[in-house]
């Protein structure tokens, strides 16, 4: 539907793959063009979606957040693990991130996530091509940044109690948690399937 809304707009669409679950193509018009990426997404979210001025709607970083770990977990993009480290830094402590993303896909526990991480992150010269980063990054400070992050990921998710498992624990003031250690003032948030999608009123009143 996408790509025909796209070439009655005078555009043309070029897939480089298409697949049951993700598709891929360059849409282009007149000297200009642009890669897009479709991928069918679970409905199970922690956050609904969110307004975006370009888009429409979006994921709630949130759950950006957690999908980017799964997807981390099944394939070996060193892109992948370069996020991780950002989200970590910026927004929600990798640990956290994987305790959340084991509620997303049940047959995963936060412990075989860490496993298939560590199996996939493989960080050399040969990896990083085609790789844009905002300043040079050699692949020997990447992997020790990423051998850091891991291995406080993996306290914390020591420090964590057993239960509840699939959840997104959230800080104080309702964001993503951030620490070294568990804090028994985070608050476990719990996803469904319900409340992802936006309501599309046709009252104009406030």
């Amino acid at each position: 539907m996408d790509a025909r809304s796209l070439q009655k707009a005078g555009y043309s669409v070029q897939f480089a793959r298409r697949e049951l679950t993700f598709a891929q193509a360059i849409v282009a018009r007149a000297d200009e063009s642009i890669r897009l990426d479709w991928a069918a997404d679970s409905a199970f979210r922690y956050f609904p979606v969110v307004p975006d001025e370009v888009l429409g709607f979006r994921l709630h970083d949130a759950d950006a957040a957690t999908n980017k770990v799964l997807a981390a977990v099944s394939r070996q993009k060193v892109r992948d693990f370069i996020d991780l480290m950002q989200l970590d830094h910026n927004y929600v402590a990798l640990g956290i991130a994987v305790w959340a993303a084991a509620g997303k896909d049940e047959g995963y526990t936060p412990d075989m996530i860490m496993q298939e991480l560590r199996r996939n992150s493989r960080i050399n010269p040969v990896s990083l091509e085609g790789v844009t980063l905002v300043s040079p990054q050699t692949p020997v400070a990447l992997k020790a940044e990423w051998l850091e992050k891991f291995a406080a990921a993996e306290r914390l998710i020591a420090s964590i109690p057993a239960e509840p498992i699939r959840c997104l624990y959230l800080d104080k003031s309702g964001l993503p948690a951030r620490g070294d250690v568990f804090d028994s003032a985070w608050v476990p948030h719990f996803g469904s399937v319900k409340g992802a999608w936006p309501k599309i009123s046709n009252s104009t009143s406030l």
